[in-house]
């Protein structure tokens, strides 16, 4: 029997979605997979009942329909948004797609204010699909979209994936598959050996309020060929020589090596200067003591003025550690950032 899971496997590069990888790419699929929910589709049976299940997904209050339908077919760029299906001539549902890139400029407000303005005999849903890694999801939460993520879209086409040989929706769901197994081979594969999907996937990993602490993660440009980062926080401000300063934890993740930082960063345009470097990092005991590196976070090879200064870098070595061990590691020096804001404050 003809295996079409090994064959797609062994021809990843002759997939059309591994080069048609931007936003209206996936765009042209997602209309070409709802226009089979359309009424007078009957030719793919599988790929009917795949877009009814994403559309009872989008509009719980569908379970309850004994029919659902597309009313016509997908609208792209209608007023900039990117899809606009309209289902059972009841609901507008608002598609705004993402693959690597976020919302900017208040656009998931004003496609839902454009929306309920036109349509006001319709029920609108807005939701927010986005098959790339994104930290900060609150702007896409206050304005009341769903946030429809890779772990959402995946399942609903593994479901019919083995149901129909068509190999548009073959080649989408194993493009999908791949990024999903690269994502999780951080789990497998030492910390010296991450690329682009393994760093962010391990950050996506972490829990909300890991060790007590806020964080958000991304990607930092800079002329020493940029890192991956993630920050750790909680709105820690003291003042130095009249100027307010935040302290906080960097990871940089950069050609295979991670680094935790004590970081520094003015609130004012005053640029951190050696006394106050120094103030973050010393108290008087009975003699001076170097707070940061009593808590493991050596001095910096190079110590630079700025807004933002690195006053210490955690004790470790990233080479051929675990996922589990870097988890540890961190844990630990989020513990030993508390500390030194506690010996601070003494």
């Amino acid at each position: 029997m003809f295996n079409i899971e090994r064959t797609f496997i062994m021809n990843t590069k002759n997939n059309i979605f591994h080069y048609a990888t931007s936003e209206l790419s996936q765009d042209a699929f997602l209309c070409w997979l709802f226009s089979f929910a359309l009424k007078d589709v009957d030719n793919e049976p599988v790929l009917k009942t795949c877009a009814e299940d994403f559309l009872k997904q989008f509009v719980p209050e569908l379970e309850d329909e004994n029919e659902i339908w597309l009313s016509n077919e997908p609208e792209r760029q209608y007023k900039s948004i990117d899809i606009l299906l309209t289902v059972n001539d009841k609901y507008k549902i608002i598609i705004e797609d993402k693959t690597y890139t976020k919302e900017h400029d208040n656009q998931l407000d004003r496609y839902f204010d454009i929306v309920k303005s036109d349509f006001t005999n319709y029920v609108v849903k807005s939701i927010y699909f986005k098959i790339g890694f994104q930290s900060d999801t609150s702007a896409v939460e206050r304005a009341g979209y769903m946030y429809f993520g890779l772990e959402s879209v995946l399942p609903v086409i593994e479901k019919y994936a083995f149901k129909t040989t068509n190999e548009i929706f073959m080649s989408y769901y194993f493009h999908l598959k791949q990024w999903y197994n690269d994502i999780n081979k951080y789990k497998c594969l030492p910390v010296c050996k991450w690329g682009e999907a393994q760093i962010n996937g391990f950050y996506n990993s972490l829990e909300k309020n890991f060790c007590g602490m806020q964080s958000d993660y991304g990607y930092v440009p800079n002329h020493s060929g940029g890192f991956y980062g993630m920050w750790f926080y909680n709105d820690i401000y003291r003042t130095c020589n009249g100027a307010m300063y935040e302290l906080y934890l960097q990871c940089e993740f950069s050609n295979g090596e991670m680094k935790i930082c004590y970081k520094a960063s003015s609130q004012s345009d005053t640029k951190i200067n050696k006394e106050e470097r120094e103030y973050f990092i010393w108290r008087k005991r009975d003699n001076w003591v170097n707070i940061a590196e009593k808590n493991g976070f050596e001095k910096p090879p190079r110590l630079r003025g700025g807004k933002t200064s690195t006053l210490g870098i955690y004790k470790f070595s990233s080479n051929n550690i675990s996922y589990i061990e870097m988890k540890k590691i961190l844990s630990e020096a989020i513990e030993s950032f508390k500390q030194i804001i506690k010996e601070l404050d003494e």
